[in-house]
């Protein structure tokens, strides 16, 4: 009686054949052991139908590289920073300052009355509104549009601020000349977006993709010297 070849197996991980024992998992990884055929040697030993194996593969970006100084997400931090810088500050009024006093006509008398009144509601909602003005424009300032109006902004700002630093009192002379750096800064960044954007790297300058990292097909079993000759 003619005896029966071993029958070979593959992990579909390391990519190794071996012969099929009693083991249906790989010794080195855990994964299930493939028959040449497809079948998994779990699912061909308790007879259910065989089921797609994965294979983990290194995958390969095609997309071209990009070179030079990414601008564009410099300007979407500095915005974020910013407005959050704002809205810190908004909070810090309401804390220092929870009620104001104005003067209010009586209606019954037509005096003028003094009243007070509560801030901190509506600095909360002036919070939320400059929370929702920031968010759209680091969402939106990747359009070249939308960084142009960035930029008219944060110049007419600083305008008005070196108009009225000779008016201003001297302990705010400093914050004054501190947001003029910060505004030059931004209006430096948003400037080089337009004059320094981002290019695909050149062709030479492109690394090729290595051959050793794509995944090679595993080798077919050897042929068993006990089948029958193919007609």
């Amino acid at each position: 009686m003619a005896a029966s070849a071993p029958v070979a197996v593959c992990c579909p991980n390391c990519w190794r054949w071996s012969e099929l024992k009693n083991a249906s998992t790989c010794k080195r990884c855990g994964a299930p052991l493939v028959l040449p055929d497809g079948r998994r040697v779990d699912e061909a030993r308790s007879g259910t139908a065989p089921a797609p194996v994965s294979i983990n593969a290194p995958t390969v970006s095609l997309a071209s590289p990009m070179v030079g100084t990414d601008w564009v997400a410099i300007a979407r931090w500095i915005t974020v920073a910013h407005g959050a810088l704002v809205v810190l500050l908004i909070f810090a009024i309401g804390l220092i300052v929870p009620t104001i006093t104005v003067p209010v006509q009586d209606p019954s008398t037509g005096g003028i009355v003094e009243q007070t009144v509560n801030i901190r509601p509506g600095l909360a909602i002036v919070a939320v509104l400059v929370m929702i003005f920031y968010a759209g424009f680091v969402k939106a300032i990747g359009w070249a549009v939308v960084r142009v109006i960035l930029l008219i902004l944060v110049l007419i700002g600083a305008f008005a601020a070196a108009s009225r630093i000779g008016t201003e009192p001297l302990a705010l002379v400093a914050g004054t000349i501190t947001g003029l750096i910060i505004d030059a800064g931004f209006a430096y960044v948003l400037t080089m977006t337009f004059l320094a954007p981002r290019r695909p790297a050149p062709v030479a300058a492109r690394a090729p993709v290595p051959v050793a990292a794509l995944p090679l097909a595993p080798p077919p079993p050897a042929p068993s010297p006990w089948s029958p000759p193919e007609l």
